[in-house]
Parts: C-alpha cells; structure tokens; sequence
C-alpha cells in the first residue's frame, strides 16, 4: 500500500496481491480500485495546498495585519513541519537505496514523497509568511491539514490491515514511517485548532474588551464557538453593556460612514456634471423621468429622486463583503444538491444486498459531511450578509443625519421630523432586509431547474407534473392573499381608530373621572376591539388556508407525480431510491417556490425605500456661500454685519419673504428689531445667518455668532451640557452665566442642580425656564455676535426685567458685544443703540429712539398701539406669588425657601406635564425604547457626580418631571403627588427589592419591559444623601431575565382549557398521520417487483392521497384553533387592562407615563394579538415534527437511541443558553436604538442654532457615538442567532449520521423502504431544531407582554363606581348647598396635608369665588368634592347626603365641571355634547342655540355628525369653550364648577359665555375657580386659600375691608379701587 509519504503496504506492488477487502470481486479489480483510491487520497492534500497558495500569497501581500513574535505554538508547529520533512525525505533515500539494491518499486513509492516533500516545505513556508502577516489562525492550513487527516486515516486502516494479514515483517520501515507520519499529521491538525497571539502593536493588545473573533481559531469562527464566551456569561448573570465587545474598526461609524459619503458625494458630483453637460440647464430640467412611488411624495418637494446613484454609491463602498457572501451561498447550494445524490447512492447500496459493507460507511461519513459544509457555509453567508446588513445601516443613518444638518429651513418648515425617524427605522430596515434577500431573485430559479433536472431523471416525464400543481396552487394563493390583505386593512382601520380614542381617553382621562365617563368610553373602545378581532379572526382563517396550502403542494407534488409515473407504465417501479430521493428534492424546490416571491416583495419594498431616501438625500440644503463669514474680526472692522441689497426667500420656489434690505452693524452696538407679527423680523435674523435663500445682494459678519431662536431649543442632556453645549466648563464664568440668567432659583428647586437631566424638548421645564436655558447657552458662548429672537416674550413682566438688566441691557453681561435683538417689548426700546422698523418683508424705518419719535412715521403709530395693548393686558396680568414680584437677587435663600419654592409648582401644568410629554411623541417610538419615568422621576445611563454623595453611591441622572417654576405662574396642588420616596428601590407593588446603583444607573424602560412579575415598573429613587443604601439581599439577580412560567399558565387560561387541550391533540394527530404517510409511502416502495411491475398500486396511490388529506384537514384544524385561541386571549386580556385602567384613580395617571400606557394598549396588544399565537403555533409545528423524527429514526434504527439521548441533552442545554442570553441582547439592542432618534429628532428640531454655533462636528460625533452603541448591541445579537443555529444544525447532522450509520450496522434487518424514511425524515431535523429553538425564543420574548398587560391588576382602584341599592335618589341635590366639615386631603400616606381642616358652608344657588397664590390649594376642593383622591380626615355633605356613601359614577354625574382647557374627543360633535345619549336632538340643538352655535354647527358637513378631530383641533378655542358649556346645559345639574373657563378666550367670547353663565345657571351653585380677580369680582362670596387652609372667607367689600390676603391680591392686580369704587 502506498502512503501519502510513499510507505506502506504492496497493493501497488506487483509482487504482492493476496489481502483484499472484498471476496467477490476479482484480485486484478480490487487492487486497481485501491491503487486508484490511494493515489487519489494521497494527491488530494497536495493539489489543494498548490491550487490555492497563489490567491493566498496576494491575500496576504494585500493584508498586513501586524507582526506576531514567536510563540510556543508557532515553534511547535515549526518543529512538526521539519520533522515531516525530514520523513519525506527518508522515505525517498530508502527508496532510491531500495532501487540501488536491484529490488524493483512501484513509481509511487518515489514519486509520491517527493510531491508530499514538496508540499511540506510550502506548508512550512505558509506557517512562517502567516506570523510575518499577522495571521493568528489560519483557514487555508487548518483545511490542509484536515485533508492530511482522512488521508492518513484511511491509509492508517489499510495499513493496520495489511499488518493483521502479515505484512508488516515485509516492509517494516514504511509502516513505521506511516504510523509517525500519521502521529505527526495529528498533532498539526490540533495545533489548528488554536489561535496564535495578537500582533506586535496591534490595537486588540490595547483593547479592555475586544472582540474575540479576531483571535478566534479558524474552526471557532466556522462554528462561532468563541461567541461561547458571552452566551455562558449571559446565562450566568445579566448583560449590561459593559459586556459586550468594543467596536472593530472595520464596523466603526468613522470607518463605514466616511467611505459612503465620500463616494456618495463624488457620484453626485459626477452625476450634476453629466446633467450639465447634456444640457438639462438650458432646457429647464423638462426631461421626464418614471413617476414615483406615492411613498416619496412626503420628501420630494418638487424634486426628482434617482435612486441609481446612491445604489450605485451603496454597491461600491459593499460590493467586496457582499460578492464574498453570494459565493459561500453558492458553495453551500453545491453542498445542498449533493446531499439528495448522495442519499440515491446510500439507499442504492441498502436495496443492493452484494454491495460491500465500507460503501455504507463511506455514503454516511459523505451524507454528514455534506450536510455539515453546507450548514457551515450557509450559516457563513448568513454572518456575512447580516454584518453586512448593520454596515449598511450605520452608513445609511450616518448619511441621512448628515443630511439633516444641512436641511435647509424651508425643507425643515415643510417635513416632520417623524418622517425622518421613519427613514432611519423602516425604510433603512428594509434595506437592510434586501441584503440578504437579494440572491433570492436568481438563486430559487437556477435551484428549480436543478430540482426538476434531478427529477426527470428519477422519474421522467413524471417531473413535470410538478409545474402543473403549482401553476394551480398560484391563482389560489393569490387569492388568499389578496382577500387577507383587505380583511388586514379593515383591521388597521379599527386598530388606528382605537389607538386614537385611547390615547384621547388617557391624555384627558382627569376630564373623564370629572364627569364620569369611564364606562361610557370603555364601551365605545370594546365596539371598535369587537369589529378588530373580527377582521383578526378573518385573517387569521385566511393565514391558515394559505399556510395549509404550503405544506400541502410537498404532498400534492408528490402524489402527482408517483401516481402518473406509476399509473401510466406498468413497468413503472417506485422504488425506495425515487421515492424518498425525490421528496428530499421537491423538498428543496417548495423552499424555492416560497423563496422568490417573498424575496421579490422584499426587494421592491426595499426599492420603494431607496427612492425614499434618494429623495431625501436630494432635498435642498443650506447653501453655505450665502454668506460672507470671517470667524474672528479685527478691532479695526467698525462693521460687524452688513447686509446691501438684501432680497431673501424660504427657497428658490417660493416669493420673496424679505425685499431691499441694506443693513449695517457697528461693532459692540445694540440694536432692536420692532414691528407688527409677520413683519419678517425673525427672517431677517435668519437671512443674517444663512438660513435663507439669498436672491439678491450681499451678507458679511465678521466674528462668531451665538443665535437664541423664538421657539428655545433646550437638548436632552444635563443643564450643565444645555449651556456649555460642546465648550470647555469654566466654573466661574458659567456661575455668572446662571445668576444673569436667573437660573439659580430654578437650579435650587432641582433634584440634582446643574447636573439635572433635562427631558426630550425641555419636557421637564416651563417655557420660561427654556428660553432663559437657551439665552445662558449663548451668553456661555463669548461669541462677537448675539442673534437673540424675542427671548424676553416667553418671561413674565418681573424675570424679563432681570434678564434684559444683567444679560441683553447695557449693564449686561452681553455688554460690549454686538446684539441684534427682536422684540415687542416697547418699553426696552429706548435703551436701544438703534431701532429698525419692519413691516411686510421690509424695513420701513430705522434710527434711534429719539429720531424715530421726531419723525412720527410707522414707528411711533405702532408705539401707540403697542403701549395701548400693554395696558389691558396689564388688567389681565396672571396672579404671581409674593416671592415673584420680589427682586430675582433675593432667590439665594436658605432650604426653606428653597422647598417652597419646590411646593409652588404651577397645578395644571405639571399634572399634565407627561401627558404633554408623550404627546410629542411619534406613535411608532412609544415602545421599549422609552426612558423609565416612573412617578416624576427618570433614571438615566449616564453617572451623576454629585458631591454630596459617597464615592460608592453615584447615583444616576434623575430626570426632574414635576418640579418646575413656572414663569406663567399657574397654580398648583398636584406637585405634592411628586415627590420622590425615601428609599433606594427597585420592584413590584407588593415586594420591592434594593438594588445598587452599578446596576440601578444603566436601566432604562427596556429593562423593566423585559422584567418578569416579580418586577412589575414601579420605581422610587430617593436623592437624599442621608439615606443609606439597603445591601442586596434575597434577590437573586441571575433569574432577572427568565421568564417565570406563570406567565405562560396565565395565558393559556385566557385560551381555555378546552381549546388547549384541542390544540394538544389536533397537532398530535396531524403529526401520527404525517408519520402514517411516511411509513405507508415506505411500505409502497418496498413491494416486491413481480415481472417488472409492483402489485397493489392503486391502493397504495389511494391511501396515500388518503392520509394527505387527513394530514392537510389535521394541520388546518390545529392551526386555526391555535389562532382562534389566540384571539380569544387578546379579548379576555386586553378587556382585563382596559378594566385595570380606568379604575385607577386620577394620580396613577399623574405618575404614570402616557408612554408606558400606550404601549401596553398598542405594542404589546399586537403582541398577544398576533405574535404570541403565531409563536405557539410555530413552535409546537416543530416540537411535534422534531418527536416524529425522533421517534421514526428510532424505530427504524433501535440503536440510535443511544445517540439521540444525549443529543437532545445537548439541545435543551444550548436552547437555555440562548435563550437567556439572546433575551438580555434584545434588549440591550433595543435600549441603544431609542436614543439614535431621539438625537436625530432633536437635531431636525435645532438644525438651525447647531449651525448657528458651528457645532456640526460635535453633533455628528455625538450621532456616530449612539450609532457605535447600537452597533455593539446588534453585533452579538446577530452572532447569537449564527450560534444557535450552526450548532444546532451540527447536532441534527450528528442525528442524521446516527441514522444512517446505525442503518448500515442493522441493514440485514431493514428494508430499503424503512431506511429512505428515516434517512428523509432524519434531513429535515437541522431545520426543524433551529426553528423550533428561534420560535421558542420569540416566545420567551414576547410572552412577558402578557404580564405587561396585567401590571395594573395590582395598582390601588378607585371607590366603587356604583353602590347597592341603598344610595341617593336620583333627584339629589335638589338645592345644591355644599358643606366641608374638617375636610384635610393628602396626596400621599408620606406626604404633607395638601388641604388642612377646611370647614365652611356655600349655601344654595350661592356664586362663590375661590382664589388663592400658586399651590394655595383651590384645586384640591375640586379634586376633594369629585373624590379623585379620598379624604384623608373629615367629609363633604351635598345636601346633607355624605358624597362618601354615594358611588363615584353617582356623585360626578350631579355636578358639572368646565374646565380652563377645553377638551374634545376625537368623535362626532352630538358624542361631545351628548356622550351617554341621553338627550333628543331638539335638546341638543336648543343648548346649541343658547350658546350662539346653532348657525355655525348648521354650517358643518354632517351637522352634528361632524367628525371632531383629537382635542378638537379643527375648532377654535372659543368654539370648543362653547361647546363645553352646551355639554353644560344639557347635563342640568345643580353644582358648576368653573376652572378658570374664560381664560383662553377672547374678551368676545368671555362676555358672552358670562352672560350665558349668569342667565342660564341662576338657579345653581356656582363655583369659579380664578386666577385673574376681575372673573370673580361680581361673586356673593370670595373664598380665600393659603397653604391649604381657609385664610378669608366673605363678601368682596368684606375682604378688601380686612385688608388682609385678599386685600394684597386685589392691590397686586390693580383691582383694588375699582371693587370700592363699586
């Protein structure tokens, strides 16, 4: 025999040929076959190594990875290389000697050493080129050395052979060299195995947490095994970002979105050449191009969208990775079509009794091989393509951000920011999916012709049955999908109309409890869920009959063609080989047929987007040589700006906004820019910064510019970020900044001062509080230029005073520097160094005060008006605290004040705050990625250096939501309810459970989202240093993220015992008769052939068609009652949350996001509604198959048991793995995805001061950054699923080897027929393990919506709506007297009383005043007398019934409230009016009248079926104070409750609707809440509220004769004289 190295024994020695391997062939044929197979084994190796070493040496000259110094493992592998060298050489001189002794030797034995010498010292070479290029493992070597390894393996065997026969006294030396040549070859190929060290000076070296792949051997990273690293650690304890590796270059933003925007601007460039030189300028661009889709309308503003170019810059930058993918697809298709020959080779040798035992075991050790390549390849082009994937949209994102810093403001006027969110979600993941559905176009065909190819040979003309079942299938899938999309539509339509009208309820939930009407809208919400669920059900019928029709065109195909291939011949024999070689193949050509037209729908969505993003990358920038801008100027530049024949437009398509503007700037001057609104005052500042079009003339500035916009753009980021914005802190500068600023009274009132983090768009600051923000962000700046657009409009009379005095005035900060201020404060302008006078784009008149007045032009006409508007608005001036109308200079106070100022947080604002908050939001980002905002307090990522805190207990950045000092001065009561708790925990309402804040600090919503019950969202942070931190105890944190197994038991009893156990056993018995199938088609193929023809056939075409249909009816009836189940859930569950909901009481809605809310009324009811039950279904589809196939291979092969144990041992071991690591990936994910759009909405929103303080770089490190911690997030997700299913799939190859090999060892004992079923079935386990494991794990990870849907069981409920027949009759009250008996209210057990023993008597039909300063408690007699929270002490008695023993629906519906803020639901204008549908419409028309609306409602399409939008936004606000007072009318009852109702009307409106007041409502008790003194002035009696107690109670006249509280209001608000002078 000759071996690789040219030993061995005689099998191609002439003088030899007594040992064979089978008797009874021939010596002469066995001994050519082997000497054929052994120079083959032999070469192979070497033809390998000598075909791919040249690729290699130019990959590596190309791929300099550094220089690796000499290891151990390089010196061992040296010293083998030489070793096998030195073999190869002996083995050749004792050949020649041999030759020199006259003893005759077959050629090989000299020329086969010498080949293997040959390739030995190249291999050597490669070893020693690898560490020179910093190669740490290599790929090329390791499948080198492999090959060297069933080389030596099958020649070992002959060899050993040979020795049992005698041989090896004969040629004992070339055994000898064979066995230590095979030793040596061994060694090598497990050095292979390990990963050499990192190169000298590379980065990984200097890297705390690099990514292991890059040191990974060549078969870890075939497998993916050194992910193994992270999935253990995941399994063990909870990821946190940390964990996870940093970021290679090669997947950096700075990499990936440099190289796509370069090449995207030089296409474009080369792109505007070609245009001009075909001349598309001189004919005007009237060239036509194709329409485009409707998608891209939003973004095209009259602009055409080539997608070509940026394709074309997406394909260069990607086209290398994503040809390198393609190519391991079509290795891997090699792999997949061998498997099915292979398989007709193996049932060959079964149905072949003569066939040679070793022919078995080759056909299985080949049948397994092939299944493993081709799971390694696929799972390899799989990687490559989903890195590719992220790649894309890194540079994608990366590029569209880009975009949005240049956006110009006409194009920023005209697109919302959540189209742009949509582009980098939606239209970017399409993208993103095209990528690996791009070879789905080409790929199915060229498999479908294989697939048919390979049938015609098996079958013949039979084969082309095939196309007629699926020409026949295709009409009704169609169908099926056409008729589903419709039923989707209809279920669209009700899910948006019931996501509107929940998201109108909760954000106006506190009118709803004012009168009562929570039952009413849970019925109109549950009419619209009904009429859902229907269409969900349709569907879901639909998805079932399509889905059904799937898995039965394998069956049809089949039966077609077996029943014509053997019902049209006789002759025709269906054999094991055609039968269940065939089903492997038709198996491939159904996965073709599902693959192209899903992957054609994903490509032209994936179209669609690109034309999207083509358009948007193609909207109209700034053009940044508007203007002329010297960054720095010189003292003697005695002009700072000037403008000279100035004419400037929104864009090129629009008329001009601003017309003959000449401008010039002294340095250091002031100037003011006047004039009426829309005069073109704030586009002159914007034409001043390049932010308009410029038509006309020239624009210089010398020095830097700082910009303050009308609308302050405040960053979600600490205060101290807000105002350095990107600039080095400077402690002393930045403290004068605050005090001019008047920020430091706010600062004191925050939880963690200047390191407070400020919410989304200021969310947590009143508008006050923003402007003055982002007046401090550019007085920080120490710019030359001071661009401020009426900052002081936002700031009450007081604080504006102070910022124009110590900021903007003469004596400001800003002294000295150039301002150009707008403003319509008049009273400032005679400090002004000069005034211009705009009016309709231009300016009218410019010069000084005084000059201004000697001409008596434009100016000094709107001087009159303006003065003249300032004194009625004085008389309207909101009441301020005495503390407000005090110098700004006495907020250094002491703690005390400092909590007062904390407790005088405006009412309704900041009971409203969230509301308003979530409001701001786009539907599609109120999911996961939300900020935790629990109560009023937010815990951030980012580490808060406080001082006043230990080392160890940094807390995170707490999100002040409630305390805010308002500059508008509202009242409030309500900021009792948020204040923070005095412990540090973390947990569910009824355990709570310590957590430190290493872990605390990087939470955010996704972790709680994710939380089992144990941790249900509740969250109390206390800020106060003096409060220790609990030790962990009893908590164990490594079971955070398993789904505990209640969830699933609480589900399935919203299914129904019944339908589970329906589902149970209808999947049962689908699955025995997919096995009964299988088992009878064997029994078929085993009939014995009779002169050529099969006995029974007709029978055996009957029964399997039989079972088919069984089997098809089985899988329809397990699906549809998984789906019914399903819905029945959604209903039960859903019906349960809405429930939970509306019996919460008021101050769950004030401390509990609207977000959080949403979500579980949108995001997780789609989960429960379609993505919980498609799971199920899936995952018990596979569990069932996965028991057929165990079971079949079992039977069949007893033996394989022995295989199968420990397979599923290591399968349940590697689904935990997963699953509790891929868990805590999703969410990490997830949690770093939200804050990529939310700093992408922010930059749209302040594009324009961005650019304005030139910090585009720094934004655009900032997107990368987030872009990078996404990136890190997604990446071990990706490799997650790469794991799992590559191991997965090498486990179910083990099982088919097991079948096959265990087949082989009892073939006397099977028939072929039993041996292809088990071997076919055993073939489809690598997919069914992996989609079983993914299908669980979709599971695990939406299941927990169920328990997110019932959070709110445990909250604490309101006082029954209703009570038992012993309540109050329905005429009460009859007179309508109200009677507070040591009434005390507190918002909380832990917090102070918000009402304090309040005791009076309002008699009946008395009209009583109720004021009071800013938190005085007016609010809460409201909140009291509906019982939106209970007495804490004492009662109420309404006609002398206690309101306590009357049920709340009862007691709200007697007393009517209307509101400051008129409220209307989306709806007809008869639901506003009439929402429990009480009244004829002749009452409904009636109050109409009285109102004044009749005329204008009679105007309206539909009348009083009009369709009013959210909040009533297609109203004004005078008609929707209306027609709440109409809703007034026609409720009747004897108490009013006026909250400040007439003041966000005109003074019109006021008059009429107080005269509806006193002329309508004589006969009722009337209570006015009032701000402004003049609503309450006419009132019998004035209630007077301080600090929650009654401080006055009387007549006006009475009060003011005091002298006392009432008195100083009255005196404040100029009111005073006039009530004595009455």
């Amino acid at each position: 025999m000759v071996v690789v190295v040219g030993s061995g024994s005689g099998v191609c020695n002439p003088l030899l040929g007594n040992w064979n391997w089978n008797e009874t062939q021939s010596v002469g044929l066995q001994m050519s076959s082997l000497c054929l197979m052994n120079a083959a084994v032999a070469w192979l190796p070497s033809i390998y190594l000598w075909v791919i070493s040249p690729f290699y040496f130019l990959y590596l000259r190309y791929n300099n990875k550094g220089y690796i110094r000499m290891s151990y493992l390089f010196k061992t592998k040296m010293v083998l290389g030489f070793t096998l060298v030195l073999l190869c050489f002996s083995n050749i001189i004792f050949t020649l000697w041999k030759i020199k002794k006259g003893i005759p030797q077959a050629p090989e034995f000299l020329i086969n050493p010498t080949v293997w010498l040959i390739t030995m010292i190249l291999a050597i070479f490669l070893i020693h080129l690898e560490r020179r290029r910093g190669i740490q493992s290599s790929g090329v070597l390791f499948i080198y050395w492999l090959l060297c390894s069933f080389s030596m393996a099958v020649i070992v065997s002959a060899t050993v052979h040979q020795a049992l026969q005698g041989g090896f006294p004969e040629d004992t030396f070339r055994h000898l060299v064979t066995y230590f040549h095979s030793a040596l070859i061994g060694a090598q190929f497990v050095l292979s195995f390990l990963a050499d060290q990192p190169p000298f000076f590379s980065k990984i070296m200097h890297d705390s947490n690099p990514c292991p792949e890059s040191g990974a051997s060549f078969p870890s990273k075939a497998t993916f095994w050194w992910f193994s690293r992270l999935v253990w650690q995941g399994y063990r304890k909870p990821l946190e970002l940390n964990d996870l590796w940093s970021l290679g270059k090669e997947n950096s933003s700075e990499e990936i979105i440099s190289r796509l925007e370069r090449e995207w601007k030089r296409i474009c460039n080369e792109t505007q050449q070609i245009k001009e030189e075909m001349g598309f300028e001189r004919d005007g661009g009237n060239r036509a191009e194709p329409a485009l889709p409707p998608e891209t309308e939003a973004f095209l503003q009259g602009h055409q969208s080539p997608r070509f170019p940026l394709l074309k810059a997406i394909w260069k930058v990607f086209n290398g990775t994503f040809l390198l993918g393609t190519l391991s697809l079509i290795v891997c298709d090699v792999f997949r079509f061998a498997v099915p020959k292979i398989l007709s080779f193996f049932l060959e040798f079964i149905s072949d009794p003569e066939a040679p035992t070793w022919k078995g075991y080759f056909y299985a050790v080949l049948l397994f091989l092939s299944a493993c390549l081709q799971t390694l390849f696929e799972q390899r082009h799989m990687y490559v393509c989903m890195v590719l994937e992220i790649r894309l949209r890194t540079a994608v994102m990366g590029l569209v951000y880009r975009k949005v810093l240049a956006l110009s403001s006409a194009v920023r006027k005209t697109a919302a920011v959540g189209e742009i969110i949509n582009l980098v979600s939606v239209d970017v993941q399409r993208l993103m999916d095209a990528v690996l559905y791009l070879n789905g176009l080409w790929l199915p065909v060229i498999w479908m012709i294989i697939c048919f190819t390979f049938l015609w040979q098996l079958l013949g003309p039979s084969a082309l049955t095939a196309i007629a079942v699926f020409l026949v299938l295709l009409p009704l899938n169609f169908i099926i999908t056409k008729k589903r999309s419709r039923f989707q539509e209809e279920q669209m339509l009700h899910k948006d109309h019931r996501a509107r009208l929940i998201d109108s309820i909760l954000r106006n939930m506190k009118i709803i409890k004012f009168h009562g009407w929570e039952e009413a809208f849970m019925e109109k919400i549950l009419t619209i869920r009904k009429g859902e669920l229907q269409a969900l059900k349709n569907s879901g019928f639909l998805f079932t009959v399509s889905l059904v029709s799937f898995h039965l065109s394998t069956f049809l195909v089949a039966l077609v063609m077996f029943a014509v291939h053997a019902l049209t011949d006789e002759k025709h024999v269906l054999d094991a080989e055609k039968a269940f070689v065939a089903l492997t193949i038709i198996n491939i050509l159904n996965r073709a047929q599902a693959f192209l037209p899903f992957s054609i729908n994903t490509i032209f969505q994936a179209w669609v987007s690109l034309a999207r993003l083509a358009a948007f990358l193609h909207l109209e920038e700034v053009e940044p040589r508007a203007i002329s801008a010297t960054p720095v100027g010189t003292e003697a530049d005695k002009e700072c700006i000037s403008v000279q024949d100035g004419t400037f437009a929104w864009s090129q398509e629009n008329s001009p906004c601003l017309q003959r503007i000449n401008l010039v700037v002294p340095r250091g001057s002031f100037f003011a820019v006047t004039g009426p609104v829309g005069s073109g005052k704030s586009s002159l500042l914007s034409a001043i910064l390049g932010e308009l079009t410029k038509l006309e003339g020239n624009v210089n500035i010398k020095g830097s510019v700082a910009y303050v916009p009308q609308e302050a753009w405040i960053q979600n980021a600490s205060v101290e970020e807000n105002v350095c914005f990107g600039q080095e802190l400077n402690m002393p500068w930045l403290d004068r900044v605050l005090e001019a600023c008047a920020l430091h009274p706010d600062l004191a009132s925050f939880p963690a001062g200047i390191h407070t983090e400020i919410g989304e768009q200021g969310i947590n600051l009143s508008g006050g509080q923003k402007q003055r923000l982002s007046l401090a962000r550019a007085v920080y700046k120490k710019a030359a230029i001071y661009l401020l657009d009426d900052p002081l409009a936002a700031l009450d009379v007081h604080v504006g005073q102070h910022i124009f005095d110590h900021v903007i005035g003469p004596g400001g900060l800003l002294h000295g520097t150039t301002r150009i201020l707008v403003t319509h404060a008049v009273h400032i302008l005679p400090q002004a160094d000069y005034i211009i006078m705009m009016a309709d784009g231009a300016v009218v008149e410019s010069g000084s005060y005084q000059e201004l007045l000697q001409r008596n032009g434009p100016f000094t006409h709107f001087l009159g008006q303006s003065k003249q508007e300032e004194a009625n608005d004085s008389q309207e001036m909101k009441l301020s605290e005495v503390k407000s109308s005090r110098s700004i200079s006495e907020s250094e106070a002491s703690a005390n004040k400092t909590d007062s100022v904390i407790k005088d947080s405006h009412e309704k604002g900041s009971t409203t705050l969230q509301s308003q908050a979530e409001g701001t939001k786009m539907a599609g980002q109120l999911t996961e990625g939300d900020r935790v905002q629990y109560g009023r307090v937010t815990i951030v990522s980012s580490p808060l250096p406080s001082p006043s805190l230990p080392q160890t207990l940094r807390p995170p950045d707490v999100r002040m939501e409630g305390y805010i000092s308002d500059d508008s001065g509202q009242d409030s009561d309500f900021e009792a309810a948020t204040h923070m708790g005095d412990r540090w925990l973390v947990g569910g309402l009824e355990n709570r459970y310590p957590l430190p804040w290493n872990v605390l600090r990087n939470l955010t919503e996704e972790f709680f989202f994710l939380l089992p019950p144990l941790l249900s969202p509740s969250l109390l942070v206390s800020p106060s240093p003096s409060v220790p931190l609990p030790p962990m105890s009893g908590f164990p944190l490594s079971h955070v993220f398993q789904v505990n197994a209640t969830l699933y038991l609480a589900y399935l009893r919203a299914v129904g015992t019944p339908i589970c156990l329906s589902v149970v056993f209808l999947f049962l018995c689908q699955q025995v008769v997919s096995s009964s199938r299988g088992y009878w088609l064997s029994l078929w193929a085993d009939d014995p052939v009779v002169n050529g023809t099969q006995q029974h056939t007709g029978l055996r075409v009957g029964v399997f068609g039989l079972l088919g249909c069984f089997q098809a009816i089985g899988r329809f009836g397990s699906i549809a009652v998984v789906l019914l189940g399903g819905v029945r859930a959604s209903k039960w569950l859903f019906q349960g949350l809405l429930r939970d909901v509306a019996r919460s009481p008021v101050t769950f809605f004030e401390q509990t996001p609207i977000g959080n809310l949403l979500n579980r009324f949108s995001k997780e009811t789609d989960a429960i509604d379609a993505v919980i039950p498609d799971k199920f279904k899936s995952f018990l589809g596979f569990l069932f198959g996965l028991l057929e196939v165990i079971v079949v291979v079992v039977v069949a092969t007893p033996l394989a048991a022995v295989v199968v144990l420990p397979l599923m041992a290591l399968y349940i071991g590697l689904q935990s793995l997963y699953v509790a690591s891929s868990c805590q990936l999703r969410r990490l994910e997830s949690a770093s995805r939200s804050p990529i759009y939310s700093h992408i909405s922010e930059t749209f929103q302040g594009n324009a001061v961005i650019r304005a303080f030139q910090a585009q770089d720094q934004f655009i490190a900032q997107n990368d950054s987030r872009i990078d911690e996404h990136q890190r997030a997604s990446f071990p997700r990706l490799v997650a699923d790469r794991w799992l299913a590559t191991n997965m799939e090498l486990l179910g190859n083990t099982l088919i080897f097991a079948a096959a090999f265990f087949a082989v060892l009892s073939k006397p004992h099977l028939s072929p027929g039993i041996v292809g079923f088990s071997i076919s079935v055993a073939l489809q386990v690598t997919e069914i393990l992996h989609w079983a494991v993914r299908s669980w794990t979709d599971l695990e990870n939406n299941i927990v919506s169920v328990e997110r849907m019932r959070d709110y069981t445990r909250t604490p409920k309101e006082a029954p709506w209703t009570l038992s027949s012993k309540g109050v009759s329905h005429t009460w009250p009859i007179m309508g007297q109200i009677e507070f008996r040591g009434y005390s209210l507190r918002y909380r057990p832990e917090l102070a009383l918000a009402l304090r023993n309040v005791t009076l008597k309002i008699h009946p039909q008395e009209k009583v005043g109720i004021v009071g300063r800013t938190g005085s408690g007016k609010s809460s007699l409201t909140i009291g007398l509906l019982r939106l929270i209970e007495a804490t002490e004492g009662g109420i008695w309404i006609d002398g019934v206690n309101i306590n023993q009357v049920g709340l629906h009862a007691l709200r519906s007697k007393i009517t409230i209307i509101p400051q803020d008129p409220i209307l639901f989306p709806g007809s204008v008869r639901m506003n009016l009439d929402l429990l549908d009480e009244h004829s419409d002749d009452e409904i028309w009636g109050a109409l009248e009285m109102v004044q609306l009749k005329t204008f409602i009679l105007g309206l399409p539909g009348q009083l079926q009009y369709e009013c939008s959210d909040q009533g936004d297609n109203l004004s606000v005078g008609q929707k104070q209306l027609l709440c007072l109409a809703r007034a009318l026609l409720r009747k009852t004897k108490i009013l409750f006026l909250d400040e109702a007439t003041a966000a009307v005109d003074p019109q409106n006021d008059l009429q609707i107080q005269a509806i007041l006193r002329d309508r409502f004589a006969d009722c008790t009337v209570l006015t809440i009032a701000h402004r003194l003049h609503t309450v002035i006419d009132c019998n009696r004035i209630l007077v509220m301080d600090n929650g107690a009654v401080a006055e109670f009387g007549s006006p006249a009475q009060l003011l004769a005091q002298k006392g509280l009432f008195y100083r209001l009255a005196e404040e608000s100029g009111l005073s004289d006039q009530v004595l002078e009455r």
